[in-house]
């Protein structure tokens, strides 16, 4: 497994837990697993930040920072388009307040999200529903 992650992604959320609010962005047209990553993405932001996290589909998303864009939205669809292993996930700092975290496929969006949260010194409990 191939993994691509930048120290900008890392400290991410590092710089914006000083900030009050959150933005996760999901696809249009969410499965059940976009739906949970962005659920467990919120759930662990929301513990180690205490800060409001909102969760949108990328058609509601107002342009608020930072941001989080996760698996087949616009950035996410680019971020992944080189990514060709099952279970791949990618990491990408955008910008200082924005950020995608994707994958080849559903696991592997999932994958970028835990890795996310551990290099970030955010203890997540990896789950073992099946995806």
């Amino acid at each position: 497994m191939t993994t691509k992650i930048s120290a900008a992604a890392v400290f991410f959320i590092l710089i914006q837990t000083l900030m009050a609010s959150f933005t996760i962005v999901k696809p249009d047209k969410c499965a059940s697993y976009d739906n949970f990553a962005a659920d467990e993405l919120a759930l662990h932001l929301r513990k180690i930040t205490a800060s409001d996290v909102k969760t949108v589909c990328e058609k509601d998303y107002k342009n608020s920072r930072p941001v989080i864009f996760l698996g087949n939205t616009t950035a996410g669809k680019n971020a992944a388009k080189n990514l060709k292993s099952p279970e791949e996930w990618r990491i990408l700092s955008l910008d200082s307040d924005s950020l995608v975290l994707t994958g080849s496929d559903p696991k592997g969006m999932l994958h970028s999200i835990y890795e996310f949260l551990e290099k970030s010194r955010i203890p997540a409990r990896r789950a073992h529903r099946a995806v």
